[in-house]
């Protein structure tokens, strides 16, 4: 059966506020044992996750978590892989922030989300937690973005434009500009500073996430031998290309690449690769 799996990439208005949705629908699939995993890079961004159908279960140190995830919960950025697990067919949405879009939203700090996964109470009372609220199905997305522009227009002044484009390399640059140009100093402590209060991250980890995500894009594009990806991607050799996908993904070049093209866990890769 066609996989009903999609990347959903936001709307201009929303192009420095989100990075992109993540629907997983397996319903009628008949997915069985390895296949019920969902596997996913580490990242630097907010995601929030709503569950419609079926349940989802965190996968920590090996172990499945015994209790599922709630039908809506946010999860902070992950230096490291993240697992979940279905029992059976799911219906599932994922709508991924730019970190300090979220934190201007929510007036948190781009840090505070980090670690366990959370439940949309962990809101304060207001228009983003009704509008994250009200999505009750995927058609629901629209409706949730029309909401996100008013917010994001009145709050984006304290974050920046972001980057207009939707890759994550696309958003580096643009933080990065910001934050070697914003406020009084121009040092690169000072800058450094900026960064990390913007993002929550050090400009070597959001480099390392922007060259991870182009190598999905050059290992599906070309036939050439990894070292060759590696200084295409802007690695300095194999090795370093290695240690870094595997921070990222926990694979090694080869074997992530093996596994996007044949494993059905890794469709979220998949879908990024092909979609940005």
């Amino acid at each position: 059966m066609a996989t009903r799996d999609r990347l959903i990439l936001p709307p201009p208005a929303l192009a420095g506020c989100l990075y992109g949705a993540l629907l997983r629908d397996t319903r009628g699939r008949g997915l069985t044992g390895p296949a019920l995993y969902n596997h996913f890079p580490a990242s630097p961004l907010v995601a929030v996750t709503w569950v419609f159908h079926g349940r989802l279960h965190m996968v920590e140190d090996g172990l499945v978590c015994a209790d599922p995830l709630p039908a809506i919960s946010i999860s902070g950025p992950s230096p490291a892989p993240v697992t979940s697990w279905s029992p059976g067919a799911v219906l599932a949405l994922t709508q991924s922030f730019k970190p300090e879009a979220w934190a201007a939203l929510t007036g948190a700090a781009p840090s505070a989300p980090a670690g366990p996964t959370g439940t949309l109470d962990r809101l304060p009372p207001g228009p983003l937690r009704t509008a994250l609220g009200a999505v009750s199905a995927p058609d629901d997305l629209p409706r949730l973005e029309a909401a996100l522009v008013p917010l994001w227009q009145a709050r984006r002044r304290g974050a920046g434009p972001g980057g207009a484009g939707h890759r994550l390399g696309d958003w580096v640059t643009s933080v990065l500009l910001r934050a070697a140009t914003g406020g009084t100093g121009r040092s690169l402590r000072q800058a450094q500073r900026r960064l990390k209060a913007l993002t929550g991250h050090s400009a070597r980890d959001l480099a390392l996430y922007a060259q991870v995500e182009a190598l999905w894009q050059l290992s599906r594009d070309s036939d050439a031998p990894l070292a060759r990806v590696a200084l295409d991607g802007g690695f300095a050799d194999q090795s370093h290309m290695g240690r870094a996908v595997r921070r990222v993904t926990g694979k090694s070049p080869a074997a992530l690449i093996r596994a996007i093209a044949e494993d059905e866990a890794f469709w979220a890769y998949r879908l990024l690769g092909k979609g940005l």
